[in-house]
């Protein structure tokens, strides 16, 4: 007996969206970090601030012991007041305040042309990465103020229909409860009149609706005709059953006013106009980041780099102005006789100056906001100059330094947005961006792989979250791509012949093979973008269109299944 022909599966070819990812491992590490040492050697004195402290910019952290360094600024000072005294007697037809007034015209416009050549220096520079990031990661920041100010209107106009309906609800309840107590009291009523003599029941009258009810006390000693001891139960009925709607009734006014006090403060909420500018002002900050980082990327424009040659070239010539008048006064004496004197006030100057410095530098100061990670000193030591005593560090400025495989680097983009998690950091995820991709490969074990930096957005971390601290070991997801609607079917149904491709259809009159043209291959999924209809029962192991199928293997999800991050919600 022949063998029965098993019939081929398949799967109809549906839309979903497909999403490739790249995966990669990295470390933690801080976008802006220094280590901070002394100018001057010495004793440390005192430290102002602990490990873990914050700090501002510019603000003052340790100092070492200053009393040599402020009497080296005092001798430094008196030096140069009497070199100046010595210049100044060759001068007799220039008085010493004229003197002085000229050279410190000179040291001024001197001063000034320094300050206007570093001006055009920094112009003249590129922007850093370290300028980059900053800006990138105002713009994602100013882009979360959104999200947040949206989801906060959101949040508030559900919350104000949640309100009204509730209202709406409690009116309803309040009106049930309103005609039970109406029957109640009726009920009530009747079983009084059917007493014999009259019970003495205080019965008060009916409340109208919104109106707190009271309730009745039937005495202990209340009678009703001996032959009808029922009309007594009924009477101790009604009045138990009026007392309760009494309190139901009385429940629900209560509950009446407290929804609309919700529904006030909903309103409230909505008709404030803080949500809306909330918004606006969100738009706005977005509006100057991005302004911020196109500054930044385009560098300063060409008048403004004119305007600062003219500056420099002004204050060239200011310093030529004063140096000529200063010469003006020494001309009464030979030059071989003050030519001496005036270097002798040069170099006292300058001493003046590199003493002042030395005292500045016995004081460590913040360059930048931060956050202290690393003391590497204590007070009482004594430390030269340059060496180690701080790592500053932005705690909120975090990069992840990452390496990505060869077969994976040509799908990466500056910009890409990326998912983050970190081994110590667990239930936490985090977002990021793809900021810099490097050129030169590294090779470990036969593997080449490339340096990827990606910018962690801290500020857009869940509340309460963490933040991630540099040298965490950080797992990452690069979205490379992302295709909407994509007509797919299952990677196992292509057949490939040279450069075209085909797949098997079940149609009514028979299998038959179509050619088609694939996009995008996620996982066990292929995009398909000409040669086939959505809903087109596709046969999945199939050799060719007369063969039998070989075994079937149906993704999880009505044609979903694992890859790196692609995605599918099922056939329709």
């Amino acid at each position: 007996m022949p063998a029965r022909r098993r019939r081929r599966a398949g799967i109809p070819a549906f839309r979903t969206t497909l999403t490739s990812t790249v995966a990669a491992s990295g470390t933690a590490a801080s976008g802006q970090q220094v280590t901070l040492t002394f100018g001057s050697s010495g004793k440390i004195q005192e430290f102002l601030v602990e490990l873990g402290d914050a700090g501002e910019a510019g603000q003052a952290l340790a100092r070492i012991e200053d009393s040599q360094f402020k009497q080296a600024v005092q001798s430094a000072e008196a030096s140069l007041a009497s070199a100046q005294a010595r210049l100044n007697v060759v001068f007799g037809g220039s008085t010493a305040t004229e003197l002085s007034a000229a050279q410190q015209s000179v040291a001024s416009a001197q001063s000034q042309v320094a300050s206007s050549q570093r001006n055009l220096d920094d112009l003249l520079l590129q922007p850093t990465p370290a300028d980059i990031a900053n800006a990138q990661q105002g713009i994602l920041t100013a882009q979360n103020a959104i999200q947040n100010a949206v989801d906060a209107q959101t949040r508030a106009r559900n919350d104000l229909d949640a309100a009204q309906d509730a209202f709406r609800t409690a009116e309803d309840e309040l009106d049930d409860e309103h005609d039970d107590l109406r029957f109640a009291h009726d009920e009530l009523e009747d079983a009084i009149d059917d007493c014999d003599p009259d019970p003495s029941v205080s019965v008060p009258s009916l409340p109208s609706q919104g109106r707190t009810a009271s309730g009745v006390t039937v005495s202990a000693f209340a009678e009703c005709d001996p032959i009808s001891d029922a009309a007594l139960t009924a009477l101790d009925r009604a009045a138990g059953n009026y007392n309760a709607a009494v309190s139901s009734y009385n429940a629900a006014i209560t509950a009446l006013a407290s929804k609309e006090a919700v529904l006030a403060e909903a309103e409230s909420t909505i008709d404030g106009g803080n949500l809306e500018r909330s918004i606006e002002s969100a738009q706005l900050g977005l509006l100057e980041a991005q302004q911020r980082e196109l500054e930044t990327l385009l560098g300063p424009g060409a008048g403004e780099i004119e305007a600062a040659r003219r500056s420099l070239e002004s204050a060239q010539a200011s310093l030529r102005s004063a140096e000529a008048r200063l010469a003006e006064l020494f001309e009464p004496a030979a030059p071989d006789v003050y030519l001496p004197l005036q270097a002798a006030v040069e170099q006292a100057r300058a001493n003046v100056e590199d003493a002042r410095k030395d005292l500045d530098d016995t004081t460590i100061v913040a360059p930048f906001g931060g956050q202290i990670s690393q003391i590497a000193s204590e007070v009482g030591a004594q430390v030269s100059a340059s060496a180690a005593v701080f790592i500053l560090l932005d705690p909120e400025l975090i990069r992840i330094d990452a390496t990505v495989d060869q077969s994976d680097i040509s799908d990466l983009a500056v910009g890409q947005a990326a998912e983050v998690s970190f081994d110590a950091l667990a239930d936490a995820t985090y977002r990021a961006t793809v900021m810099s991709i490097g050129l030169t490969p590294s090779t470990s074990q036969g593997i080449v792989s490339y340096d990827v930096a990606l910018a962690v957005d801290t500020a857009g971390a869940a509340d309460g979250a963490p933040l991630p601290a540099p040298g965490m070991t950080a797992s990452v997801t690069i979205t490379t791509s992302r295709v909407e609607a994509a007509l797919v079917v299952s990677s196992q149904a292509l057949q490939s012949r040279g450069q075209s491709q085909s797949v098997v259809v079940r149609t009514a009159a028979g299998d038959e093979v179509r050619p088609v043209t694939t996009g995008v291959t996620e996982g066990l999924l292929t995009q398909v973008l000409d040669g086939l209809e959505e809903g087109a029962e596709v046969l999945v192991g199939a050799s060719s269109a007369t063969t039998d199928a070989t075994r079937t293997q149906q993704p999880a999800g009505g044609g979903g299944g694992r890859g790196g991050g692609g995605g599918f919600g099922g056939a329709p």
